[in-house]
């Protein structure tokens, strides 16, 4: 019988390779807006890697400046208001993944 648990699932996440951040740091600079909107909705979504997010910021404000008119902002928000709403009595879900901020 092949019975799923979401505590399989959950240890399949926890065992997964954990996401090389300086590596996003670095090469930031080469995707495109949309995809860095994207990780700020993510990181917002799940309160984690909050540097990443304000170079993520920093970058897509340095890119506006340099005259890309992406409507950064509104994507964003629009993106975080479609995904479901957390409900959950942790205070910060990153700490279920051993995530650092």
């Amino acid at each position: 019988e092949n019975t799923y648990y979401l505590e399989d699932e959950l240890e399949d996440i926890l065992e997964a390779e954990e996401l090389d951040i300086e590596k996003i740091k670095s090469n930031l600079h080469l995707y495109n807006t949309e995809t860095i909107c994207e990780i700020i909705v993510c990181n917002r979504y799940l309160n984690v890697y909050n540097e990443l997010t304000v170079l993520c910021m920093n970058e897509l404000s340095s890119r506006r400046v340099n005259g890309d008119n992406f409507d950064f902002e509104k994507h964003i928000d629009n993106s975080l208001n479609a995904l479901p709403k957390i409900n959950i009595n942790i205070p910060d879900i990153g700490t279920l993944f051993g995530i650092k901020k």
